[in-house]
């Protein structure tokens, strides 16, 4: 479900309960989302997929890897050298799970 920008402006200026609550959620939308990337500037790339992969692994799939390397706030091809080295290792630590058992 999605609203446009103009009906959310219209919603707050009807509701104003709405209004309240509405700006208060976005309010702390924005801090958590500060906290994020704050700690991320604080880690190497490495760490940085690692917690991509930890919170977030469906957006390996949906979206491009330049828009991921932005996101993480590394270059291009920094990410694609990580994303190649940690696939691999953990293609190659599940196989060796799945041997095991």
């Amino acid at each position: 479900m999605h609203i446009s920008w103009q009906q959310l402006e219209d919603l707050y200026e009807k509701y104003l309960p709405f209004n309240y609550v509405g700006r208060k959620l976005l309010t702390q939308y924005y801090i958590e989302s500060d906290k994020q990337h704050r700690g991320l500037k604080k880690t190497t790339a490495e760490q940085r997929f690692d917690w991509l992969l930890e919170h977030k692994p469906n957006l390996l799939n949906r979206v491009a890897d330049k828009y991921i390397a932005s996101y993480l706030g590394i270059d291009a091809s920094t990410f694609s050298r990580v994303k190649s080295s940690r696939w691999s290792a953990k293609t190659h630590s599940t196989r060796l799970s799945i041997e095991q058992a």
